[in-house]
Order: structure tokens, then sequence, then C-alpha cells
């Protein structure tokens, strides 16, 4: 009786906590609230979104007497970590002794079949572990330690003979710590029999692949707190559920979570790393930057993600630019536009007519600064590509010459280190084929007559050659794209470098198919041998010139899509691979 007391709390506290969490997605996407038009956030590149978060307020009023209904501050937020992403959570050493030490006694318990205190114990391990996975699990250990913990469950069911309790339990195990195994010794013969009877069903089942990229890329990717690789990334055979993923650009902080549901077939989730960076959610919704550059650069961009996500058409981000200055930026599917003020919350009625000004020449589409409405204000944000070129217009008429400015700077960075570049790669193949021509000359000695001493001079050139012409093939390689200039298309002389390219390697190719057999270094195949050699030095010497040259109009063609060729040569063949985004 104890026993079975026991489950019916057990599992009337795991339905209490399955319907704590957050909806699903398909819910989330029905539960936005109807007549919202617009957010306003908050948003900042100093330490934290305080002062710019006390304007929010104000404005939500002004834009709501002019007919705009805004978002809630608060529902915002809800809404948006229910639908793309929540922070990381955060766990104390007390909270992770706790857990441990109620892991171990439910165990203890467990075994004395004193069900009341292994339910007390069994239930607040549970809690943590459910609430708080992807931090636990990542450490391999600990992770051990949440999958056995969760297995107790398992082991209660399987006492109180409930098979089907017991499958659903373990399956639920097998998700919430993917890839894991438990503990050999810790577990009874039939809680082991039931972990292999649903790695077996789920083995059965159609199996999910989640894809995920991420820019940049190079990001740890984990599920429920496991690290499993870096993007782009690709994992078959993982059982349908749902999992919390964290995309981790860098080893500072911790991922976002993303709750997502992985079916049969193909997932696939992009993550943007700089949105990542500059979103926050907690204590309210809000972008952070680190510098002014960075916010000019991204915030627009990231305000039109955050409406998307969110179901409005626009966007208002509030900056606090000094102690009384105050920015205003709209950002709608139109355009961007912006609006300086100076105003101060103490006196109210000031603020709000100044943010009521601010307001009529936003919807207007206009940039201006209230504190010299006749000057020409330009965009406060980095317009985002295919907003509305009217709207674009004073932005662009304002930066177009330091844009221009900053391009051909770059571009003249571009011509010397290419110039520099190719001038030591150059130097390189011309050392080299000098190096070439003499040990042929060597080598025409020792075949006139063998001596050691003509041998060792002869093969002393080998390695000098061909290491000199492959560290200029390959520093071409490394620098091209790089250093070559931005193009749109693929210019002309980089289809003639590409033909005499392909040629060098067509004559590489032609040079290794002439060298002659040598089974022998016999009198009569020495001279054969020695030309053998030659010739497979002079395809190196080839190969390394032809390389760079047959990647330049590569280049110029893949670079919109984000994809670099690599080529690789050596005395046993050459190699031509693309390496990107597709």
């Amino acid at each position: 009786m104890l026993v079975v007391g026991f489950l019916a709390s057990l599992a009337a506290s795991h339905s209490e906590h399955a319907a704590a969490q957050p909806v699903t997605q398909e819910a989330e996407a029905s539960a936005s609230t109807p007549g919202v038009t617009a957010v306003v956030l908050p948003a900042s590149t100093e330490a934290d979104l305080a002062q710019p978060r006390e304007w929010v307020a104000a404005l939500q009023r002004v834009l709501a007497s002019e007919g705009v209904i805004a978002f809630p501050s608060e529902e915002a937020r809800v809404q948006f970590e229910a639908r793309v992403s929540s922070p990381a959570v955060a766990l104390s050493a007390s909270d992770i002794e706790r857990w441990v030490a109620r892991s171990q006694s439910a165990v203890r318990y467990l075994a004395r079949a004193d069900y009341d205190r292994a339910r007390a114990d069994l239930l607040e391990a549970h809690a943590l572990a459910s609430g708080a996975a992807e931090e636990l699990n990542r450490e391999a250990e600990r992770a051990r330690q949440v999958l056995d913990t969760c297995l107790y469950m398992v082991r209660a069911y399987v006492e109180t003979r409930d098979d089907e309790s017991a499958m659903n339990q373990a399956r639920a195990c097998r998700q919430l710590v993917p890839g894991a195994e438990p503990s050999p010794y810790r577990h009874t013969p039939e809680v082991r029999e039931i972990i292999a009877r649903v790695d077996r069903n789920i083995a059965a089942e159609p199996p999910g692949q989640l894809v995920v990229t991420s820019s940049p890329s190079g990001c740890a990717v984990r599920l429920n707190g496991i690290a499993f690789g870096s993007t782009p990334f690709r994992m078959d055979d993982l059982a349908a559920g749902e999992y919390r993923l964290q995309v981790e650009c860098n080893d500072v902080e911790r991922g976002r979570i993303r709750r997502i549901r992985v079916n049969a077939g193909e997932t696939t989730v992009h993550v943007d790393g700089g949105f990542d960076g500059a979103i926050r959610s907690r204590p309210g919704l809000g972008l952070m930057y680190e510098g002014a550059q960075q916010a000019h650069a991204q915030a627009a961009g990231h305000a039109q993600v955050l409406g998307e996500a969110l179901g409005v058409s626009e966007v208002w981000l509030v900056w606090v630019v000094e102690h009384g200055r105050v920015r205003v930026d709209r950002v709608s599917a139109r355009g961007v536009s912006s609006v300086w003020l100076r105003a101060d919350l103490q006196q109210p009625a000031a603020a709000e007519a100044a943010l009521a000004s601010a307001v009529e020449h936003l919807r207007a589409g206009r940039s201006v600064d209230l504190e010299q409405p006749e000057a020409r204000a330009a965009v406060g944000l980095e317009l985002p590509a295919g907003v509305d070129a009217e709207e674009a217009e004073p932005a662009e008429a304002e930066t177009a010459d330091e844009d221009s400015g900053a391009e051909r700077v770059r571009d003249r960075g571009q011509r010397a280190g290419l110039g520099v570049t190719s001038g030591v790669s150059a130097a390189a193949f011309v050392a080299a084929t000098v190096l070439h021509l003499e040990r042929r000359q060597r080598g025409e000695a020792l075949a006139q007559a063998f001596l050691l001493s003509r041998q060792a001079a002869w093969i002393d050139l080998r390695l000098p050659s061909t290491l000199l012409a492959a560290s200029g093939g390959l520093l071409s390689l490394a620098t091209l794209p790089v250093f070559l200039p931005e193009r749109e298309g693929v210019p002309v002389g980089a289809w003639v470098a590409g033909g005499l390219g392909l040629g060098l390697a067509a004559a590489s190719v032609g040079t290794v198919l002439r060298r002659p057999s040598c089974p022998n270094w016999a009198a009569d195949n020495r001279r054969a041998c020695i030309r053998g050699e030659e010739l497979g030095d002079r395809a190196i010497l080839l190969a390394s010139a032809g390389a760079p040259l047959l990647m330049v109009p590569l280049l110029y063609a893949l670079r919109p899509a984000r994809v670099s060729p690599e080529v690789e040569v050596s005395r046993s063949g050459a190699w031509v691979s693309l390496r990107g985004v597709f």
C-alpha cells in the first residue's frame, strides 16, 4: 500500500510539473494577442537597460493615445521566451549540493522500502533536475547522476508491476539525458531490461534528424546540456520528442535555451550568434550592445527579428544617449526612422509632449532632432537589407562619402597585401625553379657516372625545391580569400588566371603520366629512374603554381554563397574541395 500511495502521489506531482511547463510551439503560434501592432523595447550600449526601460512605459502611453496598440512589457517577455529562447538556467552551489544529497538519500530510502521519505527526496531531486537539466548535464559524471536519479522512478514502477508507467518513465529519462548511459551497478536487472526495451522501441521508430547552423559557424551545440559537436551540426537517429537546444559561440556565456520539437524527418534550426548576444529577456525584453558601432550596425536587423517573432509590424527602440537626451527608433518593414529629443521624466507632462512630437515624426517616416528641427538628421541605425529606399535616403546621403572612403582604403589595403604575397610567392617559385634546373644538371652527371658524391648532391636539392614550390602555392592559397579585391561577378582577369591555372594543372597531370617506370636502379635503368624523379618534381612545381590561379575565378564565383575552395597538392595527388554554406 505504501508503494501504491507513493507512486500515485509521484504521478500527480509529475502531472502538475508538466502542466507548469511552457506551452508547445503549436500553442504558442496561436497565442498571439489580437490587435497588437507594436512592441516598445529598451536598448543600450551601457552596462544595463535600467535607464531606457524607464522611458518605455511613457512611450507606450503616447502610442496608445495615437491608436497604436503595444505589447505590455511583461507579456512581450513571456511571449518571446515561449516562442524563441530563454536565458540559461543558473544554479547555485547549494542547489547542486541539495540535488546530490536528495538523489543519494532517495536510493537509501527506496532500498529500505521507506517510501514516504523516498517520495519527498525523489520529487525534490527530480524537480531540480527537470528544471535545470541543461545546466546539470554539462558535466559527464553529473549527467549520469541525473539519468540515474530519473531511473530510480522506473525502479519504483517496476516494483509495483506497472510496466506501462515504467516504460514511459524510462523513455522520458532517455530524452532528459540524451546519449548518456546509466551507472552499470546502481540499477536492478529489471530496470536494465526496461531500458533495453525502450532503446529497441526507439530504434524501431522513424528516426528524427536535427540540423543546426549558426552565424558565425563553429559554435558548440548542446542538447539538454550535453555537448554533441559544433555548427554546422547534424545528428541522425534522434528520438522524437522535445529538447532544449543551446548554441554557444564563446566560452564565457551560456547559450540561450531554445525548446525544440524533433519529429520523424529533418528539423532545421538556425541561430544568429549576434542576436543571441544582444537580446535580454530578464527582467524584461531589451537589446544590449558592446558599443555604439555594433548597435548602429545590428540593432535594426535584430529589431526586425523580434518583430517577426512577436507577430508585430513595428518595433520601437528607446535609447538614452546621455542624461536627459533620448533617441527613439521606429523599425518596420517599410524602413527605419529616428528622432532625438531632450526631456526629463521628472516632468511627466513635458516628457510625454516631447514623445508625442517624436511619435508624429516617426509615424510619418521622418528622422529629426527635436532640439535642432531645421537641421537634417540621419537615421540612427544602419538599415537592414530590403527597407524602403525613400526612407533610407537621408542616412545614405550623409554616409555615402564616408562609406566610399572606407571602401577605397580597404581596396588599397587589399591591393597592397595581394602585391606583397604575390611577390613572395613568385620569389618562392623562381627559387624552386632554379633549384629544379640545377638538380637536372646534377642528375645528368649522375646518369653518366654513378658516384656516391654525385648521388648525394642530386638528392640534396630534392626537398628544398619541392618545399619552396609548395610553400609559395600554400601562401597564395591562404591569402587570396583575404586580399583578393571585391568585384561584382567574375572579372575577365580572373577567368584568364583560371585558364592559365587549368593549363598548368593539365601540364602537371601530363608530366606525371609521362614518368618512365623504374623497376630498380641498375645501370640500364638509372637514367629512367632519374628522369622519373625529376618529372615528379616538375609536376609539383606546375601544380603549386596552377592551384592559386585556378582558385581565383572560383573565389569570385562562390563569394556570394559564403563558400571557399580549398586546394591541396602533394606528391601522391591533388584535391579541390569546397567548404561553406550552400
